[in-house]
């Protein structure tokens, strides 16, 4: 678990959605909170999207991170506001890279998810959002994240 301490603490992403319902980009505003549950056991993540004029229905989620020592691998589980849900599994670090893969259920399709986290320093990354609905990798949205 102690890989995942890098993202412990508050956040403020900015970036782009690329796949609204509108079907036009809009840019998002985020608020993300990282702490450490469950006696130690899982990394807690909220993420609350600002409301703006571009923006007008935000996504919140939670994400539940953990290490399987079975499997030697990291854990993701990822609920949202939309009724979404996702389950991916990682190796962990990479040099500054950690890939989370897997699949996410979302309005009614299920197709293979990939988030990426870029380390800069630490206080800064950047996440990476994609999504294979059957033709290859889609970006889904992409957010510049700094320590606050």
């Amino acid at each position: 678990m102690s890989e995942l301490s890098f993202f412990s603490g508050r956040w403020r992403g900015t970036g782009t959605f690329f796949l609204s319902a509108s079907g036009n980009p809009k840019p998002i505003i985020m608020e993300i909170q990282n702490g450490t549950g469950y006696d130690g056991f899982w990394s807690t993540t909220h993420t609350t999207e600002r409301k703006t004029a571009e923006n007008p229905d935000p996504l919140t989620a939670v994400y539940l991170w953990g290490y399987d020592p079975d499997q030697g691998v990291f854990v993701a589980e990822w609920f949202d506001s939309r009724g979404g849900r996702a389950t991916q599994r990682s190796l962990g670090w990479d040099g500054n890279r950690f890939v989370f893969l897997g699949t996410m259920t979302s309005g009614g399709s299920t197709f293979t998810l990939r988030d990426t986290f870029v380390r800069h320093d630490r206080n800064s990354y950047r996440h990476i959002g994609e999504a294979d609905f059957g033709s290859g990798w889609v970006a889904v949205d992409e957010e510049e994240v700094r320590r606050r």
